[in-house]
C-alpha cells in the first residue's frame, strides 16, 4: 500500500483523488466517483471533514465517513473548492475507467496482478486492505461496519435500538490507516 499511495500522490488527474480516497475511507469506487463537492462538511463536534455517502448500493451504504487529516493535508479541500458546487469527478463516465487506471498503475509499478494467497490484485483491493487494516488494528467489527457501509452484525436485538455512530465516533478508524 505505501508504494500505491505514494504513486497516487505523484497524480495530477481525476485519479490522485479518488485513489487516496479509496485507499484512506474505505469506499466504494461507485460511492466516490458520485461525489459532489457539497457531499464534503464538516463536522462541528469534531472539527473533522467528512464526507457523506448518499448513494450507495444499501441501506446502511449511505454514510458519513470521517476524512483522515492526511488527506486535508494533501490539498483535498482546494480540489473540493476548484469543482464549484458540481461533481467532484465529472470525468468519470463509467466506474470500469476506474478499474482500468488502477491495473493501470499496478502494472506500472510491476505489483504482482495475484497476491501470494492467490487473491487478484483489483481497485476493489483497497477497500479489503482497508478494512483488514482497521479490522487489525481498531477490533471493533460495529465500527468499521459503519464507516464502510456495511450492516452491523453480530449485535443480534441489540440492532433495532443501535443508531449509527457519529463522525467523532468513527475517527479511531480513519486516523488507524498509516498507509505511508
Amino acid at each position: 500500500m505505501a508504494l500505491l499511495v505514494k504513486h497516487f500522490l505523484t497524480l495530477s488527474d481525476w485519479s490522485k483523488w479518488v485513489f487516496l480516497l479509496l485507499s484512506y475511507t474505505g469506499a466504494r469506487r461507485g460511492e466516490i466517483a458520485r461525489l459532489r463537492a457539497e457531499d464534503v462538511k464538516l463536522d462541528n463536534d469534531s472539527g473533522r471533514y467528512f464526507i457523506s455517502i448518499n448513494e450507495s448500493k444499501t441501506e446502511a451504504g449511505r454514510r458519513n465517513i470521517p476524512l483522515q487529516n492526511k488527506i486535508i493535508d494533501y490539498g483535498f479541500l482546494d480540489f473540493v473548492k476548484s469543482k464549484e458546487g458540481g461533481y467532484l469527478f465529472p470525468e468519470i463516465v463509467y466506474v470500469n475507467q476506474i478499474s482500468k487506471k488502477f491495473i493501470q498503475i499496478r502494472d506500472d509499478l510491476d505489483i504482482a496482478s495475484v497476491s501470494h494467497e492467490n487473491k487478484r490484485r483489483v481497485v476493489h483491493s483497497l477497500r479489503h486492505t482497508f478494512i483488514t487494516e482497521a479490522m487489525k488494528k481498531i477490533g471493533n467489527i460495529n465500527i468499521v461496519q459503519q464507516v464502510v457501509g456495511h450492516e452491523h452484525s453480530r449485535i443480534g436485538q441489540t440492532q433495532k435500538y443501535a443508531g449509527s455512530f457519529e463522525v467523532s465516533d468513527l475517527l479511531c478508524v480513519v486516523d488507524s490507516i498509516e498507509w505511508i
